[in-house]
């Protein structure tokens, strides 16, 4: 097989950890960043491969016209070899698509809204705040919790300038708030491959209101199976074939926060001791 991990950081952990999975088996690989392409493509101008892993949201974090450059790269690749996760679900990885599947297909998600409007954005927190509800701000395509903030009632003047500030530093003019949910102290990542759950831990946090690793969380393993499907049913909604789902137990019913068809998957192998590198390589060899 040749594979090649397409990405927009090529030192991130997992891209190594899958280049040396996939080396260790015999199979051609290579760490393709996002400036090593050009184009129009010609002999060697993008490298042939029998499958492309892409293992960082490229189509998501820089300018409008790396993303249009980075997407012409994929769409070639999409016709001639198997991309993973499929190029549609590439195309439907935001926070933003994936609130909108789970209005559209019922799947238990906090109140949301995804808007442009300053108006409308402030109306919605200052109606949440009149409820006594604390408000989450995040941005629509970053990982590992950068830029999610936890906001507790405030005057709407002061709302209003804190939601201008937060769409130009974090969220690129795009206001993406949710209602928070009372939970139990803990939320669970799952890991998806190929339509079944591969390993589970519970997240936990003393000192933040996030859960994520990455963010300073503490991480156990997590063997009940009683939120699973919900799980398969978020990772659905969007095509993923690999993917981290956060789901978040509360009192009443457990409700699907995200979907990141970019894990990160060392907290989960130190945790469990699930090798997810090496089942990850697993399923690429059934796709080739």
């Amino acid at each position: 097989m040749r594979a090649i991990i397409y990405t927009n950081n090529p030192t991130r952990e997992e891209a190594l950890i899958i280049d040396s999975e996939l080396k260790s088996r015999k199979h051609s690989s290579q760490i393709c960043a996002t400036w090593d392409i050009q184009i129009p493509f010609k002999e060697d101008t993008l490298p042939e491969a029998d499958l492309v892993y892409v293992v960082t949201p490229v189509l998501f974090s820089g300018t409008s016209f790396e993303l249009a450059n980075r997407m012409i790269a994929l769409e070639e690749w999409n016709r001639s070899c198997v991309l993973v996760n499929p190029f549609i679900s590439l195309l439907q990885s935001t926070k933003a698509h994936f609130t909108q599947y789970c209005q559209r297909l019922g799947i238990p998600h906090p109140r949301t809204l995804i808007t442009e409007d300053p108006q409308k954005a402030l109306d919605f927190g200052v109606d949440l705040f009149n409820e006594g509800q604390k408000i989450i701000m995040k941005p629509i395509a970053r990982g590992e919790g950068a830029g999610i903030r936890l906001l507790k009632p405030m005057k709407p003047d002061t709302l209003l300038r804190y939601l201008l500030w937060y769409s130009t530093e974090y969220g690129d003019r795009v206001f993406y708030m949710q209602e928070y949910v009372e939970n139990l102290g803990y939320d669970i990542r799952f890991f998806v491959i190929n339509g079944k759950i591969v390993g589970r831990m519970k997240r936990t946090s003393s000192q933040d209101f996030r859960y994520n690793l990455a963010q300073g969380g503490l991480s156990e393993t997590y063997p009940t199976k009683e939120f699973d499907q919900l799980a398969l049913n978020a990772a659905k909604a969007v095509g993923a074939e690999i993917a981290g789902v956060d789901i978040m137990p509360t009192r009443e019913k457990a409700v699907a926060l995200e979907v990141n068809l970019y894990p990160g998957f060392r907290g989960l192998i130190e945790t469990t001791g699930v090798q997810v590198n090496k089942l990850i390589v697993d399923y690429f060899e059934t796709l080739t």
